[in-house]
């Protein structure tokens, strides 16, 4: 949840106005599908679509924690693409963990 002002207080108000607001809404829908595979070919791995479908169903749109998860994901490839047995297997130890 983003953090906000409490608008009530006099040092919020008197610095509002000098101030512009800037949302870092994290990635969603095809967005988010496109910053993931460019996350891993960056570290030289691919995904195939229905893996890519699985991590987002156990993952959702958790930036931090999905970064992390394509971390491990991209280490445990040794061949470079990411299959749908490669997430249960990696995800599902993160998953037993938590």
């Amino acid at each position: 949840m983003p953090a906000q002002l409490d608008r009530r207080l006099g040092w919020v108000k008197q610095l509002e106005p000098a101030c512009f607001k800037i949302d870092f809404a994290p990635p969603s829908g095809r967005e988010l599908d496109s910053w993931i595979r460019e996350e891993l070919a960056a570290r030289g791995t691919r995904i195939e679509p229905a893996a890519l479908a699985l991590l987002l169903d156990l993952v959702a749109a958790e930036p931090i924690l999905l970064s992390n998860e394509l971390e491990k994901l991209s280490l445990a490839c040794a061949d470079g693409i990411v299959t749908l047995d490669d997430v249960g297997a990696v995800l599902g130890r993160t998953r037993a963990t938590e």
